[in-house]
């Protein structure tokens, strides 16, 4: 399977020059808690939305007017229109479906949208202008330059996620350090409302490219996927505006003092039964296979994006490594798994101490070996292959300690070699050099054109499956406890033809040739016949012709087959070239050279 993974936010976003500005609402609080006090924007006309809650406020020319098309003849651009309902929606989806309290309000009671010419890549942005929380709220007029998806889709999730701002000041203005769960939450709530918008996709890479950052040091909005795994994963819900487990931490962030990493704490603990250290290392585990394998998604969305930036290391032999743990981050350790020789191989780690929060993650060159294990007494279940991303992650529920890991290889044996085929009329004899390992009791697998045989100790295989002249690819796995060999070599071995196929008399070979005598007493011939004959025998010829030695042989019969001569290391041979003279009957004969040491 071709692994193919999808490169944007980051990318993408450089090609604007300036980067997009996604939202001013945090510094905007920080000043207000500080002393500055804004004046609201001046604008020639506004418009209420639908339901009468929004007032929409927006210049009829000029550069911060919006496009003046009316195709409704209401007498208010549609772009003014479509900025009332989104509002309405938004409100409707977080107060009447998720139960979230109303925005507090200010004099009038009625919340104001002020659209201007924001400038390129500016988004939105909710002021705090009143102690109550009170707040307005500003967008673009057009959406059209510098943003990463131009158009009405973005001026919509804009709207979704700086109301969901306003909502928040009802619960919590307390911005220091708890930054990022307001942006997170916010940046989730505009998928949920306006789901086919994904320009949050594109504000990943601030965590993504750097994942051992603690939770409230990221910039919240490329976190916003943590708000889809704790809906889809942790509560269980599928309809996310079904979910309570937000607003559940955002009451307990206003009720308790706490802030809001204790308050995902607690919730996470008391509501669900998981620490957050936990939820996050799974997040995590989960998001090294964005773009690559769907079985481990906690949200459809990871499909479009990248997985988080790691850095490999090769995973040759034991190792040794130390994590600094905690309980609101991850530390992250990647390895990928090399071999000049085994093509798979297990892993075995142990860690001390051990108790900590923690995650294998294998994500292969393959879907078959992709997998999420937990890191106590961590051994893979089943073999991974060279190449493979081995990944560890780890955290800790409620403290910070140093985790010393142990991590071993054990890899499959080498190929065996140097293959070897002998044919008969009904059989071939495949024998080969066993494979040095690693491993006690290898067994070996057999294949013929691709197909498994079976398996033996030895290192030899008969295969009496065969047809005649027919040409058959042998080769050969080593296989120990972790797995199987890479193929030995291939031996092309081609049967002899049928007997009542050889329609002449031949010696086909002689064998060994040299023959040594210091080593062998008699020699092979590899012969056909084109009938059967009953007194054949065989000659040793001189160069001169003159006869050295005869003997007779056991009957012939139609077809290919093996013959031997008797021994010949009783008798006096000089070292020197002869002819060996097959005599089958009559003046029928066949004669081969053969050059003997002696």
């Amino acid at each position: 399977m071709l692994r193919i993974v999808f490169f944007i936010g980051l990318t993408l976003g450089l090609s604007y020059g300036t980067p997009p500005e996604k939202c001013g609402f945090a510094e905007a609080v920080l000043a207000y808690q500080q002393g500055t006090r804004f004046t609201r924007p001046e604008t020639e006309t506004s418009a209420l939305s639908p339901s009468g809650h929004f007032q929409v406020h927006f210049d009829l020319s000029g550069p911060d007017a919006p496009d003046q098309t009316d195709s409704d003849l209401n007498g208010v651009p549609d772009y003014i229109d479509e900025v009332g309902v989104i509002a309405d929606s938004a409100r409707q989806v977080l107060l009447e479906v998720m139960g979230y309290d109303p925005e507090p309000a200010d004099s009038d009671g009625i919340y104001d949208i002020f659209v201007a010419n924001r400038g390129p890549g500016a988004y939105g942005l909710t002021t705090l202008e009143g102690a109550n929380g009170s707040s307005y709220l500003e967008i673009d007029n057009d959406f059209s330059e510098g943003y990463y998806i131009p158009g009405i889709n973005t001026m919509r999730l804009t709207v979704a996620h700086e109301f969901f701002h306003a909502v928040q000041l009802g619960y919590e203005t307390t911005i220091a350090f708890n930054r990022f769960f307001f942006e997170m939450s916010s940046t989730w709530i505009e998928d949920v409302i306006v789901p086919d918008g994904d320009d949050y996709l594109y504000w990943v890479n601030d965590y993504f490219a750097d994942p051992d950052q603690n939770i409230d040091d990221t910039d919240g909005y490329s976190i916003a996927l943590f708000g889809h795994y704790l809906v889809r994963m942790i509560e269980n819900v599928t309809d996310e505006t079904g979910s309570t487990i937000m607003r559940r931490i955002w009451e307990d962030f206003r009720d308790t003092g706490h802030n809001a990493l204790a308050a995902m704490k607690t919730v996470l603990s008391g509501n669900y039964s998981i620490s957050l250290a936990e939820a996050w290392v799974d997040f995590n585990s989960r998001n090294l296979f964005n773009g690559i394998n769907e079985n481990f998604y906690y949200y459809p969305d990871q499909a479009d994006i990248s997985p988080l930036t790691t850095y490999e290391t090769p995973l040759i032999s034991h190792t040794s490594f130390d994590l600094n743990i905690n309980s609101i981050s991850l530390d992250l350790k990647s390895f990928r798994l090399y071999s000049s020789t085994a093509n798979e191989a297990v892993i075995e780690a142990a860690s001390q101490p051990d108790d900590f929060v923690g995650r294998v993650v294998v994500v292969g060159t393959s879907d078959e070996t992709d997998d999420i294990y937990t890191a106590s007494g961590f051994l893979t279940s089943g073999v991974i292959e060279v190449n493979d991303e081995i990944h560890f992650l780890y955290a800790h529920a409620t403290q910070t300690e140093t985790v010393s890991v142990d991590v071993t290889p054990y890899f499959a044996p080498l190929p065996p070699h140097d293959l070897m085929g002998i044919v008969r009329n009904d059989q071939i004899t495949i024998s080969w050099l066993p494979s040095p390992g690693p491993g006690d009791n290898l067994t070996y697998d057999i294949y013929r054109d691709d197909v498994n045989l079976g398996s033996t100790l030895d290192t030899l295989f008969v295969d009496s499956t065969i047809a005649p002249n027919t040409t058959y690819a042998y080769f050969v796995r080593a296989a120990n406890d972790v797995g199987t060999s890479t193929p030995s070599d291939t031996l092309i071995v081609v049967t002899w033809p049928a007997g009542e196929d050889v329609q002449k008399n031949s010696i086909l070979s002689v064998y060994p040739n040299p023959l040594n005598l210091n080593h062998y007493s008699n020699f092979g011939l590899v012969l056909d016949c084109r009938m059967d004959y009953t007194r054949p025998r065989i000659e040793l010829i001189n160069v001169l012709g003159q006869r050295i030695l005869t003997f007779p042989i056991a009957p012939l019969v139609q077809g290919r087959q093996v013959v031997y001569s008797k021994t010949l290391g009783v008798n006096r041979i000089a070292s020197g070239v002869y002819f060996i003279r097959l005599w089958y009957s009559g003046s029928e004969y066949r004669t081969q050279k053969i050059l003997i040491l002696n």
